[in-house]
């Protein structure tokens, strides 16, 4: 008698431990009566009809997940993964919706109000399977209740209404864990082509109750959807932008032709930044630093070397000002008097973290010659470009988006967003002008930021139906050739083009100049080569310059003092080395890392629909 008393007094513990474990939740769902009507194109009509039980405190309601991404299991080892599409999303009580690229999740209820005790939700929505995948049959295979609810579900109900008629021997049920086969406690009913049933018992947390069934090959009849007047204008508009793109590119983007002139010295006594600039179109921190050479060959400083004094110390430099700058130019002024802003002698930690403001600034008012060598209505022009541009990238995303999930959520538009970030990098370099601009770290990262959304968040929506396909490819290849016009757009003034031309002469001289010529400028100009040096360096050409001396003898500088005997060598080692580190101190910011650079049921989970939800 003992004996059967302790088995009884542990089944009981065990009966609360597991009830207290489930009500942990704070709630459990005491009713699921899920209607489900079946149409000929396989797409499904559910109304799910849910009565939760709150025990818990400072409860809202409920989440309702719901897949679009399904991996379809059978017993007899076939396994396919299928996109659905949900629309038509009908709640009783007020409720947010977010898409996600896996699933629709449904969150019903108001943060300012608690409830507690029974409460009955009522949601509906449209399920469109779309192309049954089966090979030689057709099927209905459908999680009724998923296997994801994190609570207990009882008295679970189901009406499923098929479209026509259909094989009722082949109709086989699964309950449980997902991949459970296990069909006992469930009861059903067929009356022509209505089933109705019940599951006797609770489902547990994470069970689900499964039904599939054979149907005849042909059985669903799933029409290619036309090309609806959305597309088409989508379409259209794509077509029509590429169409404005090129007009707006020829008239006012298309520069007139570049006529290269011989040039022994850099053009209308350009400084090596302003040169830089009105090549390429943009300046960076590179070009600002060649003022350090230009204003030392003009005698207002002198670069140092210093040799290291311990065994693991490093080479380092100093700055020395010779005199005070007289000159009126506006760059080269704020350049010097950042330098020796308080001391006559800069050294490598006066730079560090420090000079980077004047770099910025100096790049912020170089800016103004834009107006002088570009027509302000090629940059106004590139503006409208822009914007359409823009509206191309959003339309080829949210269309087959809200064709897929028949409305736009915060998931999956929220890559729009993340799209939109990368375009903003891209306009960035675009707009100011830079030269080669796909080699720009920000070009670089803002295509990643395009693609990444495309990759992850679309790429499977992209692929849902033809028409999606359609309006990817096109709306893609739409946006690659406006970003392509707009690189384009910036025509040059006659000035600019008369720059152009003279600045690609002289580039042109200093890569192909003879010996002989060379020779001729140097004896003519003692100072010839270091004249020319900071503007080779701007142009990327400095190597190729300075071995050209390498037989023609050069004088050693007095604004350079190296710690090794001077010829060609010495100069080539500062234009690659010394210069290099007075960059990455002119430009490092504090923080910035030191510089450096079967037949049968199925089983329970495998098939449709289901999800799971949970209460917040």
């Amino acid at each position: 008698m003992k004996k059967y008393i302790i088995t009884f007094v542990l089944f009981i513990s065990m009966f609360f431990i597991l009830n207290t474990a489930y009500a942990a939740n704070g709630y459990t769902i005491d009713k699921y009566d899920v209607d489900i009507k079946i149409n000929e194109d396989n797409s499904l009509y559910i109304t799910e009809n849910i009565v939760a039980n709150f025990t818990g405190l400072n409860k809202h309601g409920i989440i309702r997940n719901i897949p679009v991404s399904n991996t379809i299991k059978r017993l007899d080892g076939i396994e396919y993964k299928k996109r659905v599409k949900v629309t038509d999303i009908k709640v009783n009580e007020s409720h947010s919706i977010s898409a996600g690229i896996d699933e629709i999740s449904i969150k019903i209820g108001d943060e300012d109000d608690t409830v507690y005790g029974n409460k009955n939700y009522v949601i509906s929505y449209k399920y469109d399977i779309g192309k049954d995948m089966s090979k030689d049959i057709d099927e209905f295979y459908f999680n009724i209740i998923g296997d994801q609810w994190d609570t207990e579900v009882s008295n679970v109900t189901f009406k499923i209404t098929f479209p026509k008629e259909f094989d009722t021997s082949k109709i086989g049920f699964s309950s449980g864990v997902y991949g459970s086969v296990n069909n006992e406690n469930i009861e059903y009913n067929v009356d022509g082509n209505v089933v109705t049933g019940s599951y006797n018992g609770t489902l547990l947390p994470y069970n689900g109750l499964t039904i599939r069934t054979e149907l005849e090959e042909g059985y669903f009849i799933v029409k290619e959807k036309p090309i609806d007047a959305v597309t088409i204008f989508c379409i259209i508009f794509f077509i029509g932008s590429i169409i404005l793109a090129y007009y707006l590119w020829r008239k006012y983007g298309k520069d007139d032709n570049v006529v290269e002139t011989v040039e022994f010295y850099p053009p209308d006594n350009l400084n090596s930044l302003e040169l830089a600039y009105i090549y390429k179109g943009d300046a960076d921190s590179k070009d600002v630093i060649s003022l350090l050479i230009y204003l030392a060959n003009k005698g207002y400083l002198k670069i140092e070397e210093i040799k290291k004094e311990k065994l693991l110390g490093k080479d380092t430099y100093k700055i020395i000002k010779l005199k005070e700058y007289d000159g009126t130019n506006e760059y080269e002024r704020e350049f010097f008097n950042g330098l020796f802003l308080l001391k006559k002698e800069v050294k490598e930690s006066d730079l560090v973290d420090r000079f980077y403001k004047k770099i910025n600034n100096i790049l912020y008012k170089i800016k103004k010659l834009k107006y002088k060598i570009f027509e302000k209505k090629s940059l106004n022009a590139r503006i409208i470009l822009a914007i359409t541009t823009f509206f191309v990238m959003c339309a080829f995303v949210l269309k087959p988006v809200y064709d897929f999930i028949g409305g736009f959520y915060i998931d999956l538009t929220g890559g729009l967003l993340f799209m939109t970030m990368g375009y903003i990098f891209i306009l960035a370099d675009i707009f100011t002008n830079k030269s080669k601009i796909y080699k720009s770290p920000l070009f670089i990262f803002g295509i990643l930021f395009i693609l990444f959304p495309i990759i992850i968040f679309y790429a499977q929506i992209f692929i849902n139906s033809l028409t999606s396909i359609i309006i990817a490819l096109t709306g893609i290849i739409s946006f690659v050739i406006l970003i392509v016009f707009l690189c384009l757009m910036s025509k040059r003034t006659a000035y600019g083009i008369e720059m152009l031309g003279k600045i690609k002469g002289f580039k042109n001289f200093l890569e192909t100049a003879e010996k002989e010529k060379l020779e001729a400028l140097v004896l003519d100009d003692p100072k010839y080569f270091y004249n020319i040096l900071p503007y080779t360096y701007v142009l990327d050409i400095s190597d190729k310059w300075i071995k050209k001396f390498e037989t023609i003898g050069i004088n050693e500088p007095d604004w350079y003092v190296s710690n090794t005997p001077f010829n060609y060598i010495v100069m080539s080692n500062f234009m690659h080395n010394t210069l290099n580190r007075v960059q990455r101190d002119m430009i490092s910011t504090p923080n910035s890392s030191g510089g450096s650079y079967g037949s049968g049921g199925g089983f329970s989970g495998g098939g449709f629909g289901g999800g799971g939800g949970s209460s917040w």
